[in-house]
């Protein structure tokens, strides 16, 4: 048994090969995904898989267990994966981001799309590939600040609608892009997967486009995959809607961290921001943070929080990796999992990590793309 890797741009195939012939395989693929302010280089792995023959022998584990030092060494400071529940956790990986929905009544949102008025009227469209740098700047900043946002380039958007998608574009005065919506083209039911806009006019052009479509198919309600702090979102709560939240154990998505020394510098600036917004700047002292990848220790210094010299003494609260990674993103809250661990700390560290690890809204916009940079490990020849 040998474990290959072969190289191609951003995509990383890497396989067992048992006597000559591929036994598991998978794709590692490059991200810079952004973690609050910070955008970390994030490796993703897709089509994870074994040939049936060769399964229950072990090479998934050892292949998996591989390739989690792989992207270590490649520098990944957080990995994700999706798919068979209760397997990845082995490997240190959790569930990181809920699945949450948006139903919208048509009934409803017809009339009140109706009624609304608009400031900058705005028409609707299917896109075009010369859409593309300014879709990608809407996206920009419709995810600044937001916990698994992918960093997308305009040649994402240019071939951004896929086989059984269409994209809408709403444009303002002179034909200027504002905003877009991505949605199936099922005839049986109305799911729109993504909404972006950079004023209010386009998105409620394009929300009155998606209420017609729904009601030229027929159908009572439309999907919207939102989060609830999204614009989208709070003018659907006018009107009439229902929201369907589903928090993962050891399932669907799922993160780690791979380099804890990298990690911490990353968000720094969020931590600080945090701690200044909770009234605490004006503690002092120590705290560390202790997992099975090493230790860090956060340091308050004239109302400044900092990253501490190595050994510097004080408090210490030990988690795993895999409950640092629900914590960063947002996952979970320092409450549950200290009770989770059954750990007492003090009450400045309690203060302290609340302050920094606050629930958050993490989204992984269309998760299921990534397997579309996958490599076939039937197209390379076993050496």
């Amino acid at each position: 048994m040998r474990i290959e890797t072969i190289d191609k741009g951003r995509s990383h195939l890497r396989r067992v090969v048992v006597d000559g012939e591929v036994a598991s395989w998978l794709t590692v693929i490059d991200y810079e995904m952004r973690l609050g302010s910070a955008r970390v280089k994030m490796g993703c792995c897709a089509e994870v898989n074994t040939k049936p023959k060769f399964r229950m022998r072990g090479y998934m584990r050892k292949l998996m267990a591989d390739t989690v030092e792989y992207m270590r060494r490649a520098g990944h400071v957080v990995s994700v994966i999706t798919g068979i529940a209760d397997f990845y956790g082995k490997f240190g990986y959790a569930s990181c981001f809920p699945d949450r929905s948006l139903s919208v009544f048509l009934r409803n949102a017809e009339a009140a799309v109706r009624d609304t008025k608009a400031a900058i009227p705005c028409r609707t469209r299917k896109l075009r590939p010369s859409d593309a740098d300014a879709l990608r700047r809407i996206y920009d900043a419709a995810t600044a600040g937001r916990v698994g946002a992918l960093k997308r380039d305009a040649a994402f958007f240019a071939g951004f609608a896929k086989a059984g998608q269409e994209v809408l574009v709403a444009t303002g005065p002179k034909g200027k892009v504002l905003g877009y919506a991505a949605c199936d083209k099922r005839r049986d039911q109305l799911g729109v997967s993504e909404v972006a806009v950079a004023a209010p006019g386009a998105l409620l052009a394009l929300l009155k486009r998606l209420v017609a479509e729904g009601v030229r198919r027929r159908v009572s309600r439309m999907i919207i995959r939102a989060v609830p702090d999204e614009c989208v979102a709070e003018l659907c709560h006018r009107f009439g809607c229902q929201w369907t939240t589903t928090f993962h154990r050891n399932a669907s998505t799922m993160m780690r961290t791979l380099d804890q020394d990298a990690l911490f510098p990353a968000i720094l600036p969020d931590l600080r921001r945090r701690i200044g917004r909770s009234g605490l700047a004006g503690d002092s002292g120590t705290l560390a943070i202790e997992t099975e990848l090493g230790r860090t220790a956060l340091r308050m210094r004239s109302g400044r929080l900092e990253i501490a010299p190595a050994g510097r003494k004080g408090p210490t609260v030990e988690v795993t990796q895999a409950q640092l990674t629900q914590l960063v993103a947002g996952y979970r809250t320092p409450r549950d999992v200290l009770h989770e661990r059954g750990r007492e700390v003090g009450s400045k560290a309690r203060r302290w990590l609340t302050a920094m690890f606050p629930p958050q809204a993490a989204r992984l916009w269309h998760a299921r793309r990534f397997e579309e940079l996958r490599l076939d490990p039937n197209d390379y020849p076993v050496r």
